[in-house]
């Protein structure tokens, strides 16, 4: 009896680490690390640009020029929506994650809920735009998301 407890506990433990098992990615051009789940599948990791989805998640980062302050950020967000046709449904709001600073909007494409961040470092000239797709229509994709979006830092600093 006590070895079948022991093993349902050890596999339970198993199931929970491998549902939240991560991989850390690095956007090289950028020197970028972003946290994603293993369903996760790098698309594409160049100059200008990392895109990579699962999960029903579409992430992809671009680059800006090395020398914007917040004002030229929150144009180049507002921009970037316009030429990419997101419908704006929020007000921009100030962003904060773990080396960059900047603002997010939320809006719709197609049906489909998009997040935009502008991020931006002033000490290593580091600015780029983060747009996130949501396939699924639910908290669990909405929080996913957010949870990425967390987990995106300059190469270097550590894990909180």
């Amino acid at each position: 009896m006590q070895n079948r407890i022991k093993v349902l506990f050890f596999s339970i433990v198993l199931f929970a680490a491998s549902g939240n098992a991560q991989k850390t990615c690095v956007w090289d051009a950028y020197a970028v690390q972003i946290d994603l789940p293993d369903s996760f599948i790098v698309a594409q990791n160049a100059s200008n640009r990392f895109e990579a989805s699962g999960d029903g998640i579409a992430l992809r980062t671009t680059g800006l020029e090395d020398s914007l302050n917040r004002e030229d950020i929150v144009e180049a967000v507002l921009d970037y929506a316009r030429r990419s046709r997101v419908d704006v449904s929020k007000t921009l709001k100030d962003y904060k994650t773990r080396g960059f600073s900047g603002v997010s909007i939320l809006g719709h494409h197609k049906g489909r809920e998009v997040l935009l961040a502008g991020l931006h470092d002033a000490a290593s000239r580091t600015n780029f735009i983060v747009e996130m797709v949501y396939f699924d229509h639910d908290q669990t994709t909405r929080a996913s998301a957010l949870k990425i979006m967390e987990t995106i830092r300059p190469i270097g600093s550590f894990r909180d």
